[in-house]
């Protein structure tokens, strides 16, 4: 799975909650196909060499091919913020209008 740009809806809180629910879902697609994998190399296992021996070769091409399309990564949860925090408070600008026939906006 190739990294790629996600878009996130709201602010940084929304941000927060939909990047821990991405990688919630990302987890159990990826443990939901490791757990297919198993069962089904399971099955090639047991079946290989007994009366089902087409099925077990015809689950083995379908499981080779998904591997070479589609397998997923294990998801990676980044312990580090996508922005930084700011630790220091800047005052915010204060602006006052000066009656002149100018008319400019200065900053206070």
């Amino acid at each position: 799975m190739t990294p790629a740009l996600e878009t996130y809806h709201g602010n940084y809180s929304a941000y927060l909650v939909q990047r821990e629910e991405r990688y919630q879902r990302q987890l159990e697609e990826y443990q939901a196909q490791q757990e297919f994998i198993e069962k089904e190399e399971d099955y090639i296992r047991r079946n290989i060499a007994g009366q089902n021996t087409r099925q077990a070769q015809g689950r083995r091409k379908r499981l080779e091919r998904m591997l070479e399309e589609v397998r997923l990564a294990p998801p990676r949860q980044s312990t580090e913020n996508a922005l930084p925090v700011c630790r220091q408070l800047v005052a915010p600008a204060t602006w006052c209008c000066v009656p002149k026939s100018s008319e400019h906006w200065l900053p206070r």
